[in-house]
C-alpha cells in the first residue's frame, strides 16, 4: 500500500509520553532485546556505503569513521534486536493493554543498549530513568555501563540514523534539518576529526545550511533545538 509492505493490521491507541508510555515501551524494548544474534548481523558497512553514496561525509572522513568503529567498545554481549525510534508515533497500546511496534523499518540487530540512545535524547531524565528501569526488568542480562561504552553505542546509533537520512531524504531535505547537522557534528567529535578535514566537512554541508538558517531567521521561523550529549546514560 503506497509502497509500504503491510505485515499485520493492528488496532490500538498512541500513548503520549509519560509514566505509562515509558514503562510500557521500556518493557517492550527489553523483551525485544532478549532476541539475540551475533556480529554477522551487523549492517554497519551497508550503512556506511549509503552514507558515502549520499555524500554525507567525504571519503577521508568515511575511512576515519571505519577506523573508529574498529576501536569501539561493545563488550562481549551478543547483538540484540533493537528499535531505533521507539517514540509515540511508532508505538501503540492495544485494547488488551499490550504495547506493539507499528513501524518495522526501525528494527535492526545492534550491540546491547543502542536502542536507548535516541530515547536518552528525546525523553526528560526522569522519564528516561523510568523507561530504563522497565527495560532492565525485562532483560536476561545486565545492561553494560561506562562512558566509553555509551559513546560507542552513541556512535553506532548515529551511523544508523544518518544512513536512514541518506536513504530517505534528498540533499535539499537533509541540508535544511538542524538535527541532521547536529548528528554530523557529533560524529566528527566522536571520531576526533579536526583541522582541515573538519573544515572541509563543514564547508560541504554547513555553508548551505547557514544560508537556509539565516533565511529562516529573517522570516521569523523556528527549528528544533539540539539535545545535549549524554556521556553515561547507561
Amino acid at each position: 500500500i503506497d509502497e509500504k509492505l503491510i505485515l499485520e493490521y493492528a488496532e490500538g491507541e498512541r500513548i503520549e509520553i509519560g509514566r505509562e508510555f515509558c514503562q510500557g515501551t521500556g518493557k517492550l524494548l527489553g523483551r525485544l532485546s532478549n532476541l539475540t544474534g551475533d556480529r554477522s548481523q551487523d549492517r554497519f558497512e551497508a550503512w556506511l556505503r549509503e552514507i558515502s553514496r549520499a555524500g554525507i561525509f567525504l571519503p577521508g572522513s568515511v575511512k576515519t569513521i571505519r577506523d573508529h568503529y574498529r576501536r569501539c567498545d561493545f563488550g562481549d554481549d551478543p547483538w540484540v534486536m533493537t528499535h531505533g525510534d521507539a517514540m509515540p508515533r511508532n508505538i501503540i497500546k492495544t485494547e488488551e493493554g499490550i504495547f506493539k511496534i507499528v513501524d518495522e523499518k526501525y528494527l535492526f540487530w545492534a550491540p546491547e543498549g543502542v536502542g536507548l540512545v535516541k530515547l536518552s535524547w528525546d525523553l526528560k531524565p526522569p522519564e528516561f530513568d523510568i523507561l530504563k528501569e522497565a527495560y532492565e526488568g525485562e532483560k536476561q542480562r545486565p545492561l553494560p555501563k561506562g562512558s566509553t561504552h555509551w559513546m560507542s553505542l552513541t556512535f553506532y546509533y548515529l551511523i544508523f540514523s544518518l544512513a536512514c537520512n541518506a536513504a530517505a531524504n534528498s540533499w535539499p531535505e537533509n541540508v535544511t534539518k538542524p538535527f541532521f547537522h547536529w548528528k554530523r557534528s557529533l560524529v566528527m567529535e566522536l571520531i576526533g576529526l579536526t583541522g582541515f578535514d573538519r573544515w572541509q566537512e563543514k564547508l560541504a554541508w554547513r555553508a548551505p545550511y547557514k544560508v537556509y538558517r539565516n533565511w529562516k531567521i529573517f522570516f521569523g521561523m523556528k527549528g528544533r533545538a539540539n539535545p545535549p550529549l549524554k556521556r553515561d546514560a547507561a
